[in-house]
C-alpha cells in the first residue's frame, strides 16, 4: 500500500513534467484493485490519491459475471451507472482503461473456460469475440492483453498467462489449446487473420 500522500504529490509532478516537455496528451493511470471491483473502490484513487485514471477493473469484474458467469447485461449497466463516483464524473470515465483480463489475473479466456469447464473450443471462442466486441465499443479506452489476439488460453494466472508470442519452449505453454486456430505457443503466433485480431482491427478502425 501506497500512502495517497505520495500520489498526491507524484502526480502532479508527472503531469507538469509532462506539459513543460511539450506531451499534452500524457497518460497516466493506477492499477489499483481490490477484492470487491466495484466502481466505488477504485474511484476513491481518483479522488482520495489524485491519480487521472484508473485501471478498469469493475469492468473487467461485471464482463466476466456477464460472459462467463450467467448474470445479466443489468449488471454491467450498474457499473457503467458507478461512472458518477469517480472524479470528474462520467465524462472522465470515458478515458478509463478497459481489460478483459491480465498477466497477473489471467486472460479471458481462461477464466471463462474457468467458469465454464466443459465449454467448447468453438463457444468459447465465441464469447471471447463477444467480450473483446464489447470492450472495443462500450465507454474506456480498450487495453489488449499481448496474445489475447492470436487466440492464447493459459492454465491460470501470473506466470501461466505470460506466454511469448514466439515460439516457446516452454512445456507449461505449449501444451495449452488455442482458440480460433491449430497453431500452439511452440509456433510464432503473429497470425493477422486470426479471427480475433481481425475483430480488434475491424473495431480499431471503427
Amino acid at each position: 500500500h501506497v500512502d495517497p500522500g505520495f500520489w498526491q504529490a507524484f502526480v502532479p509532478a508527472m503531469q507538469a513534467r509532462a506539459r513543460a516537455r511539450g506531451i499534452p496528451n500524457f497518460v497516466m493511470f493506477g492499477e489499483v484493485y481490490k477484492d470487491i471491483a466495484q466502481p466505488g473502490y477504485i474511484a476513491e484513487y481518483t479522488r482520495r490519491d489524485k491519480l487521472p485514471q484508473v485501471l478498469d477493473f469493475a469492468f473487467q469484474a461485471a464482463m466476466r459475471e456477464l460472459l462467463g458467469r450467467g448474470a445479466g447485461t443489468a449488471l454491467l449497466a450498474q457499473t457503467f451507472d458507478g461512472d458518477v463516483l469517480y472524479e470528474g464524473g462520467a465524462p472522465a470515465a470515458v478515458n478509463l482503461p478497459t481489460f478483459l483480463g491480465n498477466h497477473d489475473m489471467g486472460r479471458f479466456s481462461t477464466l471463462i473456460k474457468a467458469d465454464r469447464p466443459e465449454i467448447s473450443q468453438e463457444e468459447l471462442l465465441s464469447r471471447v469475440l463477444l467480450g473483446h466486441a464489447m470492450m472495443m465499443t462500450l465507454r474506456g479506452a480498450p487495453v489488449i492483453y499481448s496474445g489475447d489476439e492470436q487466440g492464447f488460453v493459459g492454465d491460470g494466472g501470473d506466470q501461466l498467462a505470460r506466454e511469448d508470442m514466439f515460439p516457446s519452449r516452454t512445456a507449461v505453454y505449449n501444451d495449452n489449446r488455442l482458440i480460433g486456430t491449430q497453431a500452439t505457443t511452440a509456433d510464432a503466433n503473429f497470425d493477422q487473420n486470426h479471427p480475433i485480431y481481425r475483430l480488434i482491427a475491424q473495431m480499431a478502425s471503427v
